[in-house]
Parts: structure tokens; C-alpha cells; sequence
């Protein structure tokens, strides 16, 4: 059981329980709402309006995409330093839970694809000598993105740590930051794609008292993902310690991403959907680690299936069943 939970196969299965709760989520209770977010370009913020049934089959295409890219960033890297696809699986559950990131294209999918996409270019540059390029490139991700999803602003100051861990922070990669924070907007700028009146800075430091306007399912999912994360990076501690500074330096980029989307869901739980992704899968692979190289006993499926369980129950069509239920009685 506890191979078959780490295989492939239980990754395809948690694709098709992806899908099917998203056509559940529809079908009980409609496409939701438009996505929204707030950029620092005000004509850029608002409402991702997009026909439903195809911004659901983006949804679902993306997430299943990022399961899929979990374990191909683990198979190249060795992230977590053994054969797994739990990272991806974990994910997907994690997200069948909150049902409006898989039945609509949400702006946090699209920033969690962002920061895979960093991840990406920089990870084979550890202690690289001439890494301008991909720092570059990274940081220009972030800052375009940041012009119609602002918390991408929070991940900038990410880049640097990991630049830093990744041994590459040096003169010329801090020019080369700076010039891709620059570029987007020289782009923008340049061709008046933007103009300067345009420019206000998102709110995504609302520290107001918004719990009243969110679900207690949503409340609850959200809550136990950061303690799951938090329980199993402390757990894992004792391990990342005895790696390489190669080793070290990826699971660092990875704890800094998870203490960075704390920290915005922290200082705006009303936009929170946003952050959550990328808190995802950073949870995902501290489960993964966790199970797949410290706990990677024969009977370690048991909390491996109390996880996957609690999420799925969490995930819409449970707990429309225990509101009936509970009505009933």
C-alpha cells in the first residue's frame, strides 16, 4: 500500500479525483464566480473573465500540469532525495478541497506556475559562475506578473534569499535582478502600453478582520495545511541538515517560499486564494520529504491515507454531504 501511494498510478488517480470534483463543484452548484485580482496596474486588475467551461478546463489542465511538474522537478533535481510522486498527489488533494481552484482559472494557479518556472531556472545554477541570464529571467517573471497579480511582489525578496542560498548573489546577479525587475516596465513603458497614471499600489496588506466573510470549510483547509507544513518541515529539519549545500540550498528555497506565503496570507486573508497555491506545494513536498525519506516505513500509509482523507472529505462534495446529513438529523 505505502508503494502504491508513492507511485504513479496513485498520481493518476488523484488527477481523476481532481477532475471529478471539479465537475461535481459545477454541477451541484454552479461555475463560480470570476476570479479577481489587484496589480499595480489598475486597468489590468480586476475580474479574469473568461467562458466558464473553458476557464474550468484550464483550471484543471494547470493543476494537473503542476502535479506532473512536481514530479519531474523531484526526478531531475533529486529534491527530495528519493523516488516519490506523493508530492503530486498530496498536491492535488490539497486542491480538490478549495473547489474554486480547480473550477475556474484562478490568478494563485497562475502565480504558483510563475514560481515553478523560477524554480526551474534556478536550481541547475548552484554556485554557477555566470548565472545572469537565468536570474535575470526570473526576476522579469515576477515583476511583469507583478503588474495584474501584485502578490507576486512578495516573492521578489524570495528570489534574492534564494540567490543567496544558491551561492550566485554576487555584483553582477544583483545588476542582473535589478534589470529584470526594470525590463517589464521599460517594455511597458516604452511602447505606452502603460501609462504612469495607471500605477497604484495593490492592497495586499490588508490587516482588517475578514474571517466573518469566509467559509469555515475554507477556514479550516487553510489552517491545516499550515500546520501540516509547519509539523513536517520541523520533522524534516533534522534531515536537511546532513545534505550537501546543494541539497540544502533547494530545501531552502523551498521553506522560504512556504514562510512568504504565510506571511501574505497572514497580511490579507480576504485575497488568501492567492497565496494558497504555492503554500500547496510547498506542503506537498515537506509531506513527501517526510514520507518518502524519513518515516518511509511499510506501515507509513496509514498517516499518508489519514492526509489524503482529510482533505478529500474537506473537498465540496463531502462536505455538502455532511451539511445534508447533518440537516437531516
Amino acid at each position: 500500500m505505502t508503494k502504491f501511494l508513492h507511485s504513479r498510478a496513485m498520481l493518476v488517480l488523484a488527477s481523476l479525483i481532481a477532475l471529478a470534483s471539479a465537475l461535481a463543484f459545477v454541477c451541484l452548484a454552479g461555475y463560480p464566480a470570476d476570479a479577481s485580482s489587484e496589480g499595480l496596474v489598475t486597468a489590468w486588475s480586476g475580474a479574469w473573465s473568461l467562458p466558464q467551461p473553458l476557464s474550468m478546463c484550464a483550471a484543471v489542465a494547470i493543476n494537473i500540469g503542476i502535479a506532473a511538474l512536481l514530479a519531474y522537478i523531484n526526478k531531475t533535481f533529486n529534491l527530495l532525495r528519493c523516488l516519490t510522486m506523493l508530492q503530486g498527489t498530496v498536491f492535488l488533494l490539497m486542491q480538490c478541497a478549495i473547489p474554486q481552484f480547480l473550477s475556474g482559472l484562478n490568478p494563485g494557479i497562475v502565480l504558483c506556475v510563475a514560481w515553478l518556472m523560477c524554480l526551474l531556472l534556478l536550481f541547475p545554477n548552484f554556485s554557477a559562475p555566470m548565472p545572469q541570464k537565468e536570474v535575470f529571467l526570473a526576476f522579469a517573471v515576477m515583476s511583469a506578473l507583478s503588474a495584474c497579480i501584485g502578490e507576486a511582489l512578495f516573492f521578489i525578496p524570495g528570489l534574492w534569499a534564494a540567490c543567496a542560498q544558491m551561492r550566485i548573489l554576487t555584483l553582477r546577479t544583483a545588476l542582473a535582478s535589478l534589470m529584470g525587475i526594470a525590463c517589464p516596465w521599460i517594455i511597458y513603458f516604452g511602447f505606452l502600453i502603460v501609462t504612469p497614471s495607471q500605477i497604484e499600489w495593490p492592497d495586499i496588506f490588508s490587516f482588517r478582520n475578514p474571517l466573518d466573510n469566509l467559509a469555515p470549510a475554507y477556514i479550516a483547509v487553510m489552517s491545516f495545511t499550515i500546520f501540516l507544513g509547519a509539523i513536517c518541515w520541523v520533522q524534516n529539519l533534522v534531515k536537511y541538515v546532513t545534505y550537501t549545500a546543494r541539497y540544502r540550498a533547494f530545501q531552502g528555497f523551498i521553506t522560504t517560499s512556504m514562510l512568504l506565503s504565510v506571511l501574505g496570507i497572514a497580511c490579507n486573508v480576504t485575497d488568501s486564494t492567492t497565496m494558497l497555491p504555492i503554500l500547496n506545494v510547498c506542503a506537498a513536498l515537506q509531506v513527501a520529504h517526510l514520507f518518502g525519506t524519513i518515516h518511509s516505513t511499510r506501515k507509513s500509509y496509514i498517516a499518508i491515507l489519514i492526509i489524503l482523507l482529510i482533505y478529500l472529505f474537506l473537498s465540496y462534495p463531502f462536505t455538502l454531504l455532511w451539511q445534508t446529513v447533518a440537516y437531516i438529523l
